[in-house]
This record gives C-alpha cells, sequence and structure tokens, in this order.
C-alpha cells in the first residue's frame, strides 16, 4: 500500500536438495503472498500472518508427499523496509546484516543449538567442555516444518539512516566473517546493489572451502550515503 515499501525474503531449505528447495520455494511464495493479502492493520501482524501461512503451507506439501519431502523444512528471514523505517521476522540460522559506519552487525537471532548449549554452561547445567563437544551446536532448533515453530526472532520497527546497507542471506555467508563483510561493503559501496552482492559471492567462493553451505544474497542500500 506505499510506493516506498520493500519485502525482502531469504528462505534456506533443508532435508536433502531437492526437498529443501521445495521447502524453500514454498515458504518464500507462501510468505509473500500471504503478507500481501493479509487483512492485519499493524505490519508486525501482516508478517506473522505471512510466517504461520508459510509454515503451514510447508507442513501440507510434506502431508501430500510424505515419502519425498517427509522431513523437510527451511529457515527464513523476512525484511520489511517502509520508508525510512524497517522491522524484520525470522526463524533459523538465516542472516540479518547492517552495514553503517563502517561497521557490520548482525541483527536478527540464529536458533542454532550452540546458543542453548552456551546458556546451559553458564547456568551451570552442564560444562562447557560438554556444551563444546555436543554434536547438535551447529543444528537448528527452530525452523518452518509445518510444526509449531519453537523459536521466533522479530522486531520492533527501527530506523534506517542514509547510506545504510541492509543485507539478507543464507548462512552460507557466514564464511566471510564481520569484519570482512564491511570492509567489502566499504570497497563496493559506490556500487550498485547487485554489484555488492555479487562481490559477496565471488568472495565466498574464493575462500574455497570444503563442504562450503550455499549462498544466497540480498543487497539493499538505503540512498543518500557518501559517494
Amino acid at each position: 500500500g506505499r510506493e516506498d515499501s520493500v519485502l525482502l525474503v531469504v528462505a534456506d531449505g533443508m532435508g536433502g536438495h531437492s526437498a529443501g528447495e521445495v521447502a524453500s520455494g514454498i515458504a518464500v511464495e507462501t510468505f509473500s503472498q500471504t503478507f500481501l493479502l493479509s487483512e492485519k492493520d499493524l505490519p508486525a501482524a501482516k508478517l506473522w500472518d505471512a510466517l504461520e501461512g508459510a509454515n503451514r503451507e510447508v507442513g501440507s506439501a510434506i502431508e501430500r508427499d510424505p515419502d519425498k519431502l517427509e522431513g523437510m523444512g527451511t529457515t527464513l528471514v523476512a525484511v520489511l523496509i517502509r520508508g525510512a523505517r524497517f522491522q524484520w521476522i525470522s526463524v533459523g540460522d538465516s542472516l540479518l546484516f547492517r552495514i553503517r559506519d563502517g561497521g557490520a552487525e548482525r541483527l536478527n537471532a540464529a536458533h542454532i543449538w550452540a546458543h542453548v548449549l552456551d546458556e546451559e554452561a553458564r547456568n551451570g547445567k552442564i560444562t562447557a567442555n560438554e556444551a563444546m563437544e555436543d554434536s547438535r551446536r551447529t543444528t537448528l532448533n527452530s525452523a518452518l516444518i509445518g510444526e509449531p515453530i519453537f523459536d521466533v526472532d522479530d522486531s520492533d520497527e527501527a530506523a534506517l539512516l542514509p547510506g545504510d546497507i541492509l543485507v539478507v542471506a543464507t548462512d552460507g555467508l557466514e564464511v566471510l566473517g564481520d569484519e570482512e563483510l564491511a570492509t567489502l561493503c566499504s570497497e563496493l559501496s559506490g556500487s550498485p546493489a547487485s554489484r555488492m552482492a555479487e562481490g559477496m559471492l565471488d568472495a565466498v567462493k574464493a575462500k574455497e572451502k570444503s563442504n562450503q553451505d550455499n549462498s544466497t544474497v540480498i543487497v539493499f542500500k538505503v540512498p543518500g550515503g557518501a559517494k
């Protein structure tokens, strides 16, 4: 309903290549359409409507073809930009970064077991060594799998400043590290957003990391920054 509004959505499927692709495709399409058709008044309520709709549709797809799709799921991070304000909702470990004043700050939570285990270690429930050696550390503890969602990260509206850059990506981008991501954005700050995204993907490939997670990147540049 506003010409200055943008919705950014990234999903990263799991459950094998083909099933993961199905899950992420369903999530992005259903989330976007549900958001646009939602009759809720508040943007935050529309985002929640869209997330729940995407989760239900993933579950429905599994029920229709359990032999091929049982166990599939997907992460999702969505960012709503309205003029100079933005907010997000996310499940899983896909990334949302804000690049500002030469630094990169991750804005959304990562729903992986490492955080739960580290918290249990801090509270004395397990030892630090047990937390580090637990095989679940890098496993998701929340995702869209068609069942009740265990954990969701959502935000209030926040301000965007001229020159801010938002990066929405799958977890494959993590191989760069925050400092390297910020440096790359600074070096490409005069380039279009599409070129910045290409530069990030090129940098990921240059790492030549074995078993590299897939990388999908959206870059949004707020107008008005230094040239």
